[in-house]
């Protein structure tokens, strides 16, 4: 087996992060409930949304903070693209995206608020009477989303509509510094940092189109109701060309959305490749379905609970890329929507676990020389590259301008570390490990802590 060299002090650490992890306690889910309806013709969607809120900060809060990630995508000066990318996020030009407030209500009295963050994507409520320690409230809020034209996960083109963050999501707060986590929306990597919460999802939309969605619970005349518990998150793509298929497994049921029978085909086949690997390593696929959809988006790939989003192109180009691909994204079911982390701070958190899951899962189902091509092919370059050299992979969004020097730090030499950690333990002491992690913190945040 190839050996990557030694790495940084901290990494040789990770797994003590097993037993240093500080756990956002969450005994009582958030409840979201949201109808929405999709008006095709001027690409905006109207949404009234209930968010059942629990103060579990640890103090009485006289505020509280929501992301409404749609505004990040507002101006061409701070849209969240790498610059270097605007082409291929936006084929035909610039095409803004944002939210429009029309109300906010707390029970049935109208609230103070406010859109702040360099982005607009702040939404401060002011309850009419402070939030006690455990206590609950409930509040409404009236919005329009303006749906940019663009192959973003949060846009439209000829092909399909693509709805991923759109929803208001509460913000999550930090304890050790007595406030909400309040962060922009960064060009590169993940910014959503969300709680695990109960979600109901109505969605109305013309009837041509065809739903991809985790927890379809029914659907018809153009009307999709959509539910589930344990979501950080909620995404939903709409196509009318989606070729569906499903088919049930003892405890997951696989549904699949590509633009054609043959892509649907390919890509339940390697999810029922997949899913068996990682269920031996990492235990129990945290949720009752998963949830496969292609799409025109220009990133490749984006995962969200119980869902997988793939570019079209991809789906039709390189079957091991694909493959590849698809394991990567898989993973996050485990390591980001299961068990959450801090993906603006530590992204390496789960990005590194996810690309070594993906390896791994080429090794297990094609050998050892599987996974030692892909780590010579994918990982080795990025530890010899004197761009990078004692660069460690445990930065924030916030030092990369490029989607290429985050691969390369976070995700590729991230995965060399956690290769390290599989060495130094033992395949054995290595997956136990890993294993009792997502046991100890399955769906709550698994806060970085390396000291």
């Amino acid at each position: 087996m190839r050996k990557p060299k030694k790495l940084w002090p901290i990494f040789l650490c990770l797994f003590v992060l097993i037993l240093l992890t500080v756990c956002l306690f969450a005994p009582r889910q958030n409840k979201i409930e949201v109808t929405a309806a999709l008006d095709a013709e001027k690409q905006t969607l109207s949404v009234t949304e209930t968010l059942r809120i629990t103060n579990r900060t640890g103090r009485r809060q006289k505020e509280w903070v929501f992301n409404l990630y749609p505004n990040a995508y507002q101006y061409e000066t701070n849209a969240p693209v790498p610059s270097s990318e605007k082409r291929f996020a936006y084929p035909d030009g610039f095409s803004s995206g944002s939210a429009e407030i029309f109300s906010v209500t707390v029970g049935n009295r109208a609230a103070d608020y406010a859109l702040s963050g360099t982005q607009g994507t702040l939404l401060r409520v002011q309850p009419p009477h402070p939030v006690p320690i455990a206590g609950s409230f409930s509040v409404t809020v009236t919005y329009q989303v303006t749906l940019p034209d663009s192959r973003l996960s949060f846009g439209y083109s000829e092909e399909d509509v693509r709805l991923s963050s759109v929803f208001l999501l509460p913000a999550v707060y930090d304890r050790e510094n007595e406030c909400f986590f309040t962060d922009s929306v960064s060009p590169v990597g993940d910014s959503v940092l969300s709680e695990a919460a109960a979600w109901d999802v109505t969605l109305t939309a013309p009837e041509k189109f065809v739903a991809s969605g985790f927890g379809c619970t029914s659907e018809g005349c153009g009307v999709w109701h959509f539910s589930g518990e344990n979501l950080r998150d909620f995404a939903v793509t709409l196509s009318p060309d989606y070729e569906v298929l499903q088919k049930e497994t003892d405890h997951i049921l696989l549904r699949v959305c590509g633009k054609s029978e043959a892509s649907a085909r390919q890509l339940l086949a390697l999810a029922e490749k997949i899913l068996p690997v990682y269920e031996n390593a990492f235990g129990e696929y945290p949720f009752p379905e998963l949830v496969i959809g292609t799409s025109s988006i220009y990133q490749g790939s984006d995962s969200f609970p119980g869902m997988v989003l793939l570019d079209d192109l991809l789906a039709s180009g390189d079957a091991g890329m694909l493959e590849f691909t698809l394991a990567n994204e898989i993973a996050h079911q485990w390591f980001s929507a299961c068990v959450g982390s801090d993906p603006v701070r530590h992204p390496v958190q789960s990005e590194a676990l996810c690309a070594f899951a993906a390896m791994y899962c080429f090794g297990e189902n094609y050998g050892q020389e599987s996974f030692d091509s892909l780590y010579e092919g994918l990982i080795a370059p990025a530890l010899t590259s004197t761009r990078f050299a004692g660069v460690n992979p445990d930065q924030p969004l916030s030092a990369f301008t490029s989607s290429a020097a985050y691969e390369a730090v976070v995700v590729r030499k991230g995965a060399a570390a956690v290769q390290s950690q599989r060495e130094a333990l033992g395949d054995t002491a290595f997956f136990q490990a890993l294993r009792k992690y997502i046991q100890q913190n399955a769906f709550q945040i698994a806060l970085w802590n390396p000291q």
